[in-house]
């Protein structure tokens, strides 16, 4: 299909999908690379290239990515999620806590209440996980 029609995002878009599902992270960066290069804007090639990156476990690329998207699109309660998760990767839950909670206000403010309550769950177990952390691993010394 790419061959046929070289100009078509949504052609690199399902082939990255398809990379990142092989875990041929690399192939896949290239074409979300690739999308980018067709348009600069393109939220959904900045949210691929977050994922893939978080899954390679190159979490300030993850961030910036998403950081990207979110400048591009502050509607896009997925990003916030994925970012989040990058956070609690990193110990940084508070962060997390805070995206999450971006996140919600989207979901109900389009009525998405299924994700909206899914996510408050979510919410409620990593503050408690915050609760119980000993003060000592919260501080870096």
């Amino acid at each position: 299909a790419i061959n046929i029609e070289k100009d078509n995002l949504s052609f690199y878009y399902l082939r990255g999908l398809s990379y990142a599902a092989l875990q041929d992270y690399n192939s896949a960066l290239k074409d979300y690379n690739q999308m980018l290069l067709m348009d600069s804007n393109c939220v959904l090639a900045y949210f691929e290239c977050g994922c893939v990156y978080s899954q390679s476990k190159k979490f300030r690329k993850a961030i910036s990515n998403f950081n990207q998207a979110i400048n591009l699109d502050s509607n896009f309660p997925d990003a916030y999620i994925q970012r989040a998760q990058v956070y609690i990767e990193l110990g940084k839950k508070e962060k997390a806590l805070n995206d999450f909670q971006l996140a919600i206000q989207i979901y109900l403010k389009e009525s998405i209440l299924d994700e909206a309550n899914q996510l408050t769950q979510k919410i409620k177990a990593l503050e408690e996980e915050i609760k119980n952390t000993p003060w000592w691993q919260k501080h870096i010394f």
